[in-house]
């Protein structure tokens, strides 16, 4: 019930909600994880930190991407994990039903 009172008057969650899979729970693993969002310069620092970024192998000219590294803060890889993943899942059954 805290919980759902503070999302009710937070507009920051408000906001993260909007994003699509983005529920409360993510929305305040967001927050907590990131604290100051101010510290990071670009998107691209704040993907690092959350450990959203693709493992690289590297040898001269030939660059091999590989899956994310997962080898930042546990809890905000997977809770941003978690929302892709329920986008996918409401993707899939819009398009089934669709068909």
């Amino acid at each position: 019930k805290r919980l759902h009172q503070m999302w009710r008057n937070h507009s920051t969650i408000q906001r993260l909600q909007t994003i699509p899979g983005v529920g409360p729970i993510v929305a305040y693993t967001i927050i907590a994880a990131l604290a100051d969002i101010h510290r990071f310069k670009t998107a691209e620092q704040v993907a690092s930190y959350a450990g959203l970024v693709p493992s690289e192998r590297s040898s001269g000219e030939h660059v091999v991407r590989g899956g994310i590294t997962h080898q930042g803060r546990s809890e905000l890889c997977g809770a941003m994990v978690q929302a892709a993943w329920a986008v996918l899942r409401t993707k899939r059954s819009e398009r089934e039903e669709a068909e």
